[in-house]
């Protein structure tokens, strides 16, 4: 049986192994470092429950699911649009089983 073969050569399955990421391995990495906006806002959070009540909140939260939602669809964030529907933005039903587990 003969493999399709794309224009680099590599077989379709080649191609899709080439691409893939571990975005869970750096979602980790950016919650372990101490200075991550997402990692200070949880904290301020813990600390203190009341800061969501902030309009503040809404921008860090938003922007946090943002930069996770473009890293795992592998899309610039200037080309997030954030009012549209996930899936016109790439999302699909995998996709989504990765943000529940984030």
């Amino acid at each position: 049986m003969s493999k399709t073969r794309g224009l680099n050569g590599l077989s379709m399955d080649g191609i899709r192994v080439s691409v893939h990421r571990n975005p869970d391995r750096s979602r980790r990495n950016a919650l372990d470092s101490g200075d991550s906006p997402l990692k200070q806002f949880l904290n301020t959070v813990a600390a203190n429950p009341d800061v969501l009540r902030d309009d503040l909140s809404l921008e860090i939260a938003t922007s946090e699911i943002v930069n996770m939602l473009c890293s795992i669809i592998s899309l610039r964030k200037e080309d997030m649009n954030i009012t549209s529907l996930l899936t016109a933005q790439g999302l699909d039903s995998l996709v989504s089983v990765g943000i529940r587990r984030w």
